[in-house]
């Protein structure tokens, strides 16, 4: 018997790999124990860095800013890390490198090493959360990765959700020396339900055949052919996730103040409605992506994006701001899983990693530059003119949605746009080594 061959792990998945519910479940735990870590800290640090350490709002703004950077920056190396090596080894790393960050920061004395953790916990969360979604994404088909992105995603907002209340109960029982010890312990729980490697078991030949008749577009490098349509294909939903997370920005970061001005007594109860409807639909609706065409889902999500957007500004009143709250929770939890299997559609296995890492760095980026270029529209015009400019992004994030339509049938195709209109013809350089690999079998 020969060796495997090097691609045998990238070939087309038909049925689920052994092992994928357990899994499905595992990633469940981990991502809701790591993300309650994550949530914990985030009220836990301003008063920290401000009244422990006297570093003011400018060392409040710079730990934040130096976390999400590293974990926006890190994510295409771990998306091509993960095309060569197997997943666990790098989300155990990552887990125990934002454990020791976090647990670090009841030592530190000045901002200066407070930042320098951040940035060491940011690397850190962008590495499991690629890690962990690609291998529940890689071990299942395309037609049933909608349910897992949503369940996936769902575990990660109910960890971040009930996070900051966990980081308020255990800084006022146990003060912030303690506090940050046991706020390093959580991730170092989510390693009981770590994700297992694959199996990495020779193709048999029944693999063989159906790897011949199907389409594998494989991971791009400097020299393929394909790079520029896998780079496009897996672009328009990254470049749409950014535009929409853009318009998000404005909502969620300036909504407390607008409200305010237009009779709102509490932002609480908006925020909990946006949240309720997201949790909600992504357990309820978690196979909708899968049942449905994911693009017509997506374009759906866009135009309640704009329409929710479009109330706050032309009748904004403390009713019509909770049903723009829920439009927008709506959108988004339909949007996040059907954009995401846009991507994979056209990827093969080996570079799910990649597409990963690209649109959820879009997802974030989008939502940093947001912030910035709202609010300082908000501070030089008012706020009608920051909302509307947070309404022409979610305009732009439609058009390029849209976009994808026109594009050559080719590049539509390795996007996933249609898997019925994907090329069935192969890669003769594959079917060669495919052909020798079954003679030697």
């Amino acid at each position: 018997m020969s060796s495997p061959h090097p691609d045998a792990r990238a070939l087309p998945a038909g049925p689920a790999k052994r092992g994928a519910p357990t899994v499905l479940l595992g990633a469940l735990f981990s991502s809701c124990c790591f993300f309650l870590a994550v949530g914990a800290v985030l009220p836990v640090l301003p008063g920290f860095i401000g009244h422990r350490l006297a570093g003011g709002s400018l060392g409040i703004g710079w730990s934040y800013f130096a976390y999400s950077a590293a974990s926006i920056a890190i994510r295409p190396w771990v998306g091509r890390h993960l095309a060569r090596a197997p997943v666990r080894p790098l989300v155990i790393a990552g887990l125990l490198v934002f454990a020791g960050s976090v647990a670090a920061t009841a030592v530190a004395t000045d901002v200066e090493v407070v930042v320098g953790l951040r940035i060491l916990a940011g690397a850190a969360e962008g590495a499991v959360y690629t890690g962990m979604l690609t291998e529940v994404i890689s071990r299942l088909p395309h037609e049933r990765r909608g349910r897992a992105i949503s369940y996936f995603s769902a575990a990660m907002w109910a960890g971040l959700a009930a996070g900051p209340v966990a980081g308020v109960v255990i800084v006022n029982a146990l003060g912030y020396g303690r506090a940050w010890l046991a706020l390093g312990a959580l991730p170092v729980l989510a390693i009981a339900g770590c994700l297992p490697t694959h199996s990495g078991s020779s193709p048999g030949p029944a693999e063989l055949r159906e790897a011949e008749q199907r389409p594998r577009f494989p991971m791009p490098t400097a020299r393929s052919p394909r790079t520029r349509f896998f780079i496009m294909a897996t672009s328009m939903p990254a470049l749409t996730f950014a535009l929409t997370m853009a318009g998000y920005s404005g909502f969620q970061s300036f909504i407390p103040i607008y409200g305010a001005q237009r009779g709102l007594t509490s932002a609480g109860g908006v925020f909990f409605a946006y949240g309720a409807t997201v949790l909600l639909v992504r357990i309820v609706a978690a196979s909708l992506s899968d049942r449905r065409q994911p693009e017509k889902l997506a374009a759906v999500g866009c135009v309640l994006n704009v329409l929710a957007m479009g109330v706050l500004i032309t009748w904004a009143r403390p009713i019509t701001i909770y049903a723009s709250a829920v439009m927008l929770g709506l959108a988004l939890a339909i949007q996040y899983p059907s954009l995401l299997k846009l991507a994979l559609a056209g990827a093969d296995q080996s570079a799910h990693g990649q597409v990963i890492a690209v649109v959820s760095g879009a997802f974030d980026a989008g939502y940093g530059l947001g912030v910035i270029v709202i609010g300082a529209t908000i501070a030089a015009a008012g706020f009608p003119a920051g909302l509307g400019l947070a309404t022409g992004f979610m305009i732009l994030a439609l058009g390029c949605h849209v976009l994808r339509f026109l594009t050559p049938s080719s590049l539509s195709s390795l996007g996933g746009i249609n898997d019925r209109r994907i090329s069935r013809r192969p890669d003769p350089a594959v079917v060669r080594r495919l052909h020798d690999d079954r003679s030697r079998l």
